[in-house]
């Protein structure tokens, strides 16, 4: 389910670049728009239910969360920024006649440092499911 996670987070990411091609570089890109935020909050659900579902696994079977190091740090950190991947993005679809610049690029720059944490993620969380085995 993370992986797919992982996969789905990619294509949001750069149909998000496309959006911003052709907003700030002047090029012609086509925008998915309902795409881009029914697939983003499914992501940002994902997260959170992997974080929430990891939490519980490790309290399970390694005697808590917080013993997986890197990896719980990581997602420690991720939480603010999901909140604010998908508050940010769904006042922008509440919000589309509103002229704004600072909020998109806030939005694309938070979800691509997401991004970039879930796949750290994905090599730690790796490695514990190998240290396990």
């Amino acid at each position: 389910v993370m992986s797919g996670g992982l996969v789905l987070a990619f294509a949001v990411f750069f149909m998000g670049l496309q959006r911003t091609r052709s907003l700030h570089f002047k090029g012609k890109a086509r925008f998915p728009w309902k795409r881009h935020v029914k697939l983003g909050l499914v992501v940002m659900f994902l997260w959170l239910a992997g974080m929430g579902a990891g939490s519980l696994m490790t309290y399970l079977f390694r005697n808590g969360p917080g013993i997986t190091g890197t990896h719980f740090d990581n997602a420690l950190m991720m939480i603010p920024l999901i909140l604010f991947g998908a508050g940010s993005g769904w006042f922008m679809d509440r919000n589309k006649n509103s002229s704004r610049r600072i909020l998109p690029i806030l939005h694309g720059l938070n979800n691509g440092i997401l991004l970039l944490l879930a796949c750290c993620q994905a090599w730690t969380g790796l490695n514990i499911v190998l240290e396990g085995l």
